[in-house]
């Protein structure tokens, strides 16, 4: 199901969404449908190139190289300003962050042994 952007009185398709499901009566698989799409972030158009630059770049806990940015670059012949590769940059650190603490969690904690 695709809404507009923006409806008329100035909603956007987040907050249509997040009114539907208070309804009661709202069917099961349409309920399921808005909720899948609610998992997702409300992304504006003018920031979809990033987001879609971000995830075709991101590698999971590496920093991304400048070089595969020019590459990308090339590649899909498009060119980012300076504030769109800093986004990139900082959605990077920020993903790489996340990463590095979620492992850290999982990192099992060395047990003392005696007579050391």
């Amino acid at each position: 199901m695709d809404y507009p952007k923006d409806t008329l009185d100035g909603q956007t398709e987040r907050s249509v969404a997040v009114k539907a499901l208070q309804n009661s009566k709202l069917k099961p698989s349409m309920r399921k449908e808005l909720e899948e799409k609610l998992k997702f972030p409300d992304i504006p158009d003018e920031y979809l190139r990033i987001w879609d630059a971000f995830w075709d770049l991101y590698s999971g806990g590496e920093k991304i190289a400048y070089i595969d940015i020019l590459a990308y670059c090339v590649l899909y012949d498009i060119t980012f300003t300076y504030s769109e590769l800093e986004a990139l940059r900082i959605m990077d650190s920020t993903a790489n962050a996340f990463v590095e603490k979620e492992m850290k969690k999982k990192k099992p904690k060395p047990t003392p042994t005696k007579g050391a």
